[in-house]
């Protein structure tokens, strides 16, 4: 591993916490992202990789989750319709211990949505996250892109939609005023 010391480190500091940590690694591609994360799977069974493949049905994505679940955990392979379903399976799975978890190319695990990934909580609440990765401020259109995805979603009536952008540049003051997004998180906060 040449070159890569600071992020190593950075992902070593998460690695050995004894906190909950949430981590985000992006870049160009092709530079090696995945290979930095891999590097840190040590323990078999308790750090688990999971690698979405590109342009997988939905079902096919959750069977593949469920699958290298399976597989590096050993246990018998679960089936789920859904990715709560799933999630709530890797929750069972994990109830014990510290775990390092990796998922590849979330969003293509996301579906044909490939920048969206909606989280239903307890206490009828679904989180929807809008990742944006440009050079340049995220302007109005980010809220007509997010309307148009949302619109595909089954949201049950009686549930409270938070939404949340995750983004590697800031936002126009538009879009800050707008007040559309509950959170705007800048990739500033994982580090």
């Amino acid at each position: 591993m040449i070159g890569r010391t600071a992020e190593r480190k950075d992902l070593e500091k998460i690695y050995v916490s004894k906190s909950c940590e949430l981590g985000v690694v992006y870049g160009r591609r092709r530079v090696g992202k995945s290979y930095l994360l891999g590097y840190l799977i040590k323990k078999p069974g308790q750090d688990l990789y999971f690698e979405a493949i590109r342009k997988l049905g939905h079902q096919e994505q959750i069977d593949h989750f469920c699958k290298q679940l399976a597989e590096q955990t050993k246990s018998f392979q679960a089936k789920a319709q859904t990715w709560h379903e799933a999630f709530d399976v890797l929750t069972l799975t994990i109830q014990k211990g510290d775990h390092f978890i990796v998922f590849d190319e979330l969003p293509w695990m996301a579906d044909e949505k490939p920048e969206l990934v909606a989280i239903q909580r307890r206490g009828r609440i679904i989180t929807i996250i809008e990742c944006k990765f440009k050079n340049e401020p995220i302007g109005l259109e980010v809220i007509k892109e997010m309307n148009k995805k949302m619109s595909k979603l089954k949201i049950p009536k009686n549930y409270t939609v938070e939404k949340v952008l995750i983004t590697a540049s800031d936002v126009t003051v538009d879009v800050e005023e707008s007040e559309y997004f509950n959170k705007v998180l800048g990739l500033d906060i994982f580090y």
